[in-house]
């Protein structure tokens, strides 16, 4: 075999490259191979380098229906608090502080629908999109109690849209309406129309007519020296009026206007004379509204006349119910008659066609998109009106903070899935990545879409870290980031699975969560209920990956804040119930699903059938499986596993890959550290001789086993624990032997 050269020291100082496949295994060329580990499971990796066994998750308690799917949406009370709430077969249920506040709200969402539900919260409304149903709105009516307890109320409801967007009218060739009544709340309209169908409650009609000039006037005659007063009849202005006065009178002549025309008239224009003035004005009005004149005057003749020029009214309605070609509507703003007419158009929004599927809030306007309908078009509400999608005009042109719609054209039909709002409004479907530019306000006029990349998302929601958006790619086998990009001028990034396809090839990424403190990590339920971890700071270049298991499988994660700290919500399967548990920084207790002693006594029914561990002052218990326990806290253990890849060192006459080489003794530098076992492979392990029973910071020096591996080509260590107790890396020192040639039969 040769000569030998050793005992050599090799430090990993750092493992913030997390994980990393065997396949990459053999690139001792990267510099990220330095920090990297083969397996960090059930562990957590720390930005600043350390490597840690992960803590343990708290029962909070079961689902609503340990049959049926779940999901956990946070709801920010303000940036130190929140509500978690749970989301399963038409029910909402309210946690606080890791507690069923014994909120439970019935609502319309599915089982089915409850994975493609999307969420945006403005103040203490959350509206929640489906696609499959009408917007809804969640909203809370806080309150303080007397016992310093925050309360509220919750109410679910149908969002209720002031004004729709329409397009043009006249879509529909030949076809008709006739309102039998321009104002009511149950006005009957006729619809010759293929367009008209059974499920269009909920959607609304404009119908337009062509309203011809109109006049009214007051007049007198006959010398008096006596003031009369004179009112007529109100006319609906839609754009141009026309005022004039004739004859010899003394006293005022007031134009006035209303916006019901029913009441509250005030003044619009005054015109005065002592016999010796007459008006002629014309003019617009900014919004449509009744008119009238009011004449206050004496003297030997008046007579004033007022003129609605022509203009096309717009009229609008919500449909309560079609029979038929008949609706039922109410009206929310007047019809110009009862003609028929062919310039109509309906919302682009009910049961048929679909409804948005994605919502979000920019530059202060709700953004609303994706129906089934139209998959790749976006609505944004008007300027500070969220309920309000009308497009209005002044002088002929739209106004600014009028609604927009816009359309992502593309030679494929692709489904838009993502609103993500940042500095421009980012926008992912199932083919390509879209953005609004948002350096200018968006007007009707300036609004645009620009395609970035040629990708594609899954359903899992993105999330947004820092100035970067995470998502997952389309067909879910790949997590990417995307930021703006100087150099290309456009949004791009990487893939931040480059290093570790292990982890995510053959398998989907159902949800995922963020939580910022204490390690910036980036939580990923895998759909075979493995928890997937990044830890991502990307202007440090650190992504590090690690994978959780558990007894059972994880099958959602959420964050929220609680008191100032961000807590880890999931539910997991167990024993065929659906568990909602809590991960919490700072947590010192590493069982799952653990339960915590009051007055000295721990109960753990839902662990029932289970072999159960549990430790009281610091030290573990024999394991059982008895449900009522004497013991600070029981749950049940899980088993972390961290490994190195090989060692490389540059020696005199190259590098030692290939070459023989053997781990005689480890150094483990840990912090507050207890229990562990270190081997050369997982197999055949060693206990870490600690100097004490207490929790240990310092140096391990642990001679590995004496097995049968000897000198072999890999050179790796492996540390292992299950036991209840902290066990956090900070470095790995090896004492290295190298051979002097090859091996081929004895690879440990």
């Amino acid at each position: 075999m040769g000569q030998g050269v050793g005992p050599m020291y090799a430090i990993q100082p750092a493992f913030t490259t997390g994980e990393i496949s065997y396949d990459v295994a053999n690139r001792v060329d990267l510099e990220k191979y330095k920090s990297a580990l083969l397996r960090a499971k059930n562990a957590i990796i720390r930005p600043y380098g350390a490597v840690c066994r992960r803590a343990g998750s708290e029962f909070m308690g079961e689902a609503l229906y340990s049959d049926k799917d779940a999901i956990l949406v946070r709801f920010a009370r303000d940036a130190d608090n929140g509500d978690l709430l749970e989301f399963g077969d038409k029910y909402i249920r309210v946690w606080h502080n890791g507690k069923d506040s014994g909120e439970i709200i019935d609502a319309p969402f599915t089982q089915a629908m409850l994975k493609k539900l999307r969420f945006a919260q403005s103040a203490d409304t959350l509206f929640i999109c489906s696609g499959d149903l009408p917007v809804y709105t969640l909203v809370r009516d806080s309150g303080y109690s007397w016992t310093g307890d925050w309360s509220g109320n919750w109410t679910l409801k149908e969002y209720e849209f002031s004004h729709m967007y329409f397009e043009s009218e006249d879509d529909y060739g030949s076809a008709d309406v006739t309102p039998y009544e321009t104002f009511g709340n149950n006005v009957e309209v006729v619809a010759h129309s293929r367009s008209i169908h059974s499920r269009l409650k909920g959607a609304h009609l404009q119908v337009t007519h062509r309203m011809p000039a109109q006049s009214v006037k007051v007049d007198f005659a006959g010398e008096t020296t006596t003031k009369r007063t004179i009112t007529s009849a109100p006319i609906y202005v839609g754009k141009q009026w026309k005022i004039t006065t004739s004859g010899l009178w003394a006293g005022d002549v007031f134009l006035e206007y209303s916006y019901s025309g029913n009441g509250g008239w005030k003044e619009f224009r005054r015109y005065s004379s002592d016999k010796n003035f007459n008006a002629t004005e014309s003019g617009t009005v900014d919004e449509e509204m009744y008119l009238r004149i009011s004449a206050v005057a004496s003297g030997s003749s008046l007579t004033a006349t007022l003129t609605r020029l022509p203009y096309m009214h717009e009229g609008e309605a919500v449909i309560n119910s079609c029979s038929g070609s008949t609706l039922n509507v109410s009206v929310i703003k007047p019809f110009g008659s009862t003609d028929t007419t062919k310039l109509f158009s309906i919302s682009p929004w009910d049961a048929a066609r679909g409804y948005p599927r994605a919502c979000c809030f920019y530059q202060d306007r709700l953004v609303l998109a994706g129906t089934r309908a139209y998959p790749h078009k976006i609505w944004l509400s008007r300027t500070g009106d969220y309920a309000n999608f009308s497009v209005e005009k002044a002088a002929g042109q739209v106004t600014d903070d009028s609604a927009v719609a816009l359309s992502l054209i593309s030679r494929e039909m692709y489904n838009i899935l993502h609103l993500v709002p940042a500095q421009d409004l980012i926008v992912l479907t199932d083919g390509n990545e879209w953005i609004v530019p948002g350096d200018k306000p968006i007007t009707p006029k300036t609004a645009q879409v620009k395609t970035q990349t040629m990708r594609g998302s899954a359903e899992c929601e993105p999330v947004y870290i820092g100035n970067r958006l995470v998502y997952v790619q389309a067909r879910g086998a790949t997590v990417r980031d995307m930021g703006y990009s100087y150099e290309s001028d456009n949004y791009n990034g990487i893939d931040l699975t480059l290093l570790a396809k292990h982890l995510v090839q053959g398998h989907s990424i159902v949800t995922a969560a963020y939580a910022q403190e204490p390690d910036s990590v980036l939580y990923m339920v895998r759909d075979d209920g493995v928890l997937l971890c990044l830890t991502l700071i990307r202007e440090q270049d650190v992504y590090g990956w690690s994978h959780w298991t558990t007894d059972g499988k994880y099958l959602w994660v959420e964050t929220v804040q609680e008191n100032g700290e961000e807590s880890v919500y999931v539910i997991v399967e167990r024993n065929g119930k659906r568990c909602i548990e809590r991960f919490r920084s700072g947590c010192n207790v590493y069982m799952d699903s653990y339960v915590q002693a009051q007055n000295g006594t721990i109960q753990v029914p839902h662990l029932q059938g289970k072999t159960i561990a549990a430790v009281a002052g610091n030290k573990r218990l024999p394991d059982g499986t008895e449900t009522s326990i004497q013991a600070d806290a029981a749950g049940l253990s899980y088993e972390t596993k961290i490994e190195q890849p090989g060692v490389e060192l540059q020696l005199n006459n190259g590098t030692v890959q290939a070459r023989t080489i053997r781990v005689n003794e480890v150094t483990l530098r840990v912090s507050n550290s207890k229990g562990g076992k270190i081997g050369h492979n997982f197999k055949y392990m060693d206990a870490l001789p600690y100097p004490s029973a207490e929790n240990f910071t310092g140096d391990i020096l642990a001679v590995m086993p004496n097995t049968d591996v000897g000198f072999n080509t890999r050179g790796r260590v492996c540390v292992s624990s299950d036991e209840p107790f902290p066990l956090n890396v900070l470095a790995i020192i090896r004492s290295i032997s190298v051979g002097g040639g090859h091996v081929q039969g004895y690879n440990g």
